[in-house]
């Protein structure tokens, strides 16, 4: 048996669901408001038969690993470990690779013995106590301290090290742990003298550090080496902490160093986090990505800030985030404005603006558009922003703002635009048409399924190819119950492959449907058939609209005349 097969089996899902949010029995299923958005009516759904979950709300669903990879922020690799360790299954041995697992094992136990002896040096030693002062200067309580387990290391340039061999670990893991560095015949400690921020994963568990100076010594910060626990590029301060809350408001607020995104819990704002003196990468970014894509800047308003902010936003807009900018008061870090003007940061928290109102205003910051020149450089610099954005609406939203900024024409700006494919005005309306036909197939298939005496209409009624694509498989297989009894069970039995998108569709049309009778579900399937014909008329005279409008592009008579026929054929076939 597969390992995921046996996890599922060995994990009952209503059980372990419930140990997150409160289900309620709903027919044969169960309910609830969903954990993953915000709702006031209950439209997430689990079925104790089928041992699936679905939100008819924001759309998510799965089986018992997707739910703990979706709350918790896991990878599949990381969900099978931990479920498999839950539900006492050993792993194959494809599954894990004993000597690599051991030295990560002991990684992360180093790290976190290193992490203690730093907390120990803080509470415990003179040499710790100015190092708090520093901690409490910033405005740090004892509270905040201790649940983010910051530390401050020895001024002894073995002392960590020292600890770590008596206590059986060797030199190569203490190095490979980023804790010391090779000096000789031995190693001697990376961290001496320096406040300690440890950084963890999305669990909580060590996997490095960052280090600062208590003086204006250079470099300020130092952050462990990579390691095979610690990719810095893949790694983001605070997020262990901050995950629930980004989940909660659904949104991230995205700050540059640790002691920003520590004065925002300070301040009750714990869905922040910090890149940590590193330029953001698409690793940072998709960590984000499993709680929200909402993301909120704020950088210092310095040039380097200002710099790095506009390099993180185009990023983030080139992975589909929609992001907005606070503007820090008097151009302090938050850090700063959060102690001495808290209300005044909550505050431009609330007045954030859209990512491409953030590049306006530093385009009209840097050009004259009283001039020839400075209204072409605007518009270069701005129509390279636009273009980053994916969603057709939005682009022509800012489009707008841009020719009534500049006082011109849509026709002049889309000159700007000519390399681009950015004039096309029906950008969305097909793929808004897609989900719609999507919607319809789901919805036809689920409810065939729920009333099976209906299939052989279904299949007869219809051809594959007014199926789209992703649905095809599925509506072929229904034709091999036309003449013979169906049932779910039998169903799974003969297409595996198909089963979970089954159970799907079907939890999805007891969840639309569940209160019609036999006559109305046929009224339903009847009607439903139908506008899916109709739709598929219409995206195939579309498609031949296209062509048609190539050929005369190529002066290709011949085509053209063909393509004509058959687009008037299908009107007529529409119209009757």
């Amino acid at each position: 048996m597969e390992i995921t097969e046996e996890i599922k089996n060995r994990i009952d899902i209503v059980d372990f669901i419930s140990g997150y949010i409160t289900l309620k029995r709903a027919g044969r299923n169960f309910s609830a408001c969903c954990p993953f958005h915000n709702e006031k009516s209950p439209s997430f759904m689990v079925s104790p038969e089928k041992q699936i979950w679905h939100c008819f709300g924001c759309n998510e669903g799965g089986d018992v690993i997707g739910f703990f990879m979706k709350t918790e922020g896991l990878n599949f690799p990381e969900a099978i470990e931990q479920l498999a360790a839950r539900a006492n299954i050993v792993l194959p041995k494809e599954y894990k690779n004993p000597q690599k697992k051991e030295k990560k094992t002991n990684l992360y136990k180093v790290e976190d013995l290193a992490c203690q002896i730093y907390q120990k040096i803080l509470y415990e030693t003179p040499w710790g106590e100015d190092s708090m002062k520093y901690y409490l200067k910033r405005g740090l309580t004892d509270k905040t301290i201790k649940r983010f387990r910051l530390g401050v290391s020895p001024k002894n340039p073995n002392f960590v090290s020292k600890i770590l061999k008596e206590k059986g670990y060797p030199e190569n893991i203490l190095i490979d742990a980023g804790i010391a560095v090779k000096k000789g015949n031995g190693v001697t400690d990376r961290f001496i003298k320096r406040l300690m921020f440890p950084i963890t994963d999305i669990s909580g568990r060590i996997i490095g550090f960052s280090a600062r100076v208590l003086d204006s010594s250079l470099p300020k910060y130092i952050n462990s080496s990579d390691s095979p626990i610690y990719n810095k590029s893949q790694a983001l301060y605070g997020l262990a902490e901050a995950k629930k809350s980004i989940r909660e408001r659904d949104s991230a607020l995205l700050v540059e160093g640790q002691m920003d995104v520590l004065a925002c819990f300070e301040n009750g704002i714990e869905n922040a986090v910090a890149s940590s003196g590193t330029a953001l990468t698409e690793g940072q970014l998709n960590l984000i990505k499993r709680f929200s894509l909402n993301l909120k800047f704020c950088f210092d308003m310095d040039a380097a800030g200002v710099q790095a902010t506009e390099r993180g936003i185009e990023l983030a807009l080139k992975n589909d985030f929609n992001v907005e900018v606070i503007a820090v008061p008097s151009g302090k870090d938050p850090a700063d404005t959060l102690k001495e003007e808290p209300e005044k940061f909550r505050k431009a928290i609330e007045e954030s603006v859209p990512a491409l109102q953030y590049f306006i205003n530093e385009g009209l910051k840097n050009n004259d558009i009283e001039t020839a020149k400075g209204k072409k450089d605007f518009s270069v610099y701005i129509v390279k922003k636009i273009n980053l954005l994916s969603n057709a609406v939005e682009r022509n939203h800012w489009i707008k703002e841009i020719t009534r900024i500049l006082d011109v024409t849509e026709k002049e700006l889309n000159i700007v635009f000519r390399k681009n494919e950015f004039a096309d005005k029906n950008a969305e309306s097909k793929p808004a048409q897609k989900d719609l036909r999507s919607e319809m197939e789901n919805n036809l298939l689920g409810l065939s399924m729920l009333h099976s005496k209906y299939i052989s209409f279904v299949v007869n009624n219809l051809k594959k190819d007014e199926i789209s694509e992703e649905n095809r498989d599925l509506f072929s297989s229904l034709s091999a119950f036309k003449k013979k009894k169906f049932s779910l069970k039998l169903y799974f039995k003969e297409f595996p492959e198909l089963e979970e998108k089954a159970k799907l569709l079907s939890l999805q049309a007891e969840y639309e449907y569940g209160e019609l009778d036999d006559e109305a579900a046929g009224d339903e399937i009847l009607f439903t058939s139908r506008r899916i014909k109709e739709l598929s008329l219409t995206e195939l005279l579309g498609d031949l609209l296209k062509k048609i409008r190539s050929a005369e592009k190529e002066n290709n008579k011949d085509l053209q005349k063909t393509l004509l026929l058959e687009y008037n054929s299908l009107l007529l076939k529409r119209d009757h």
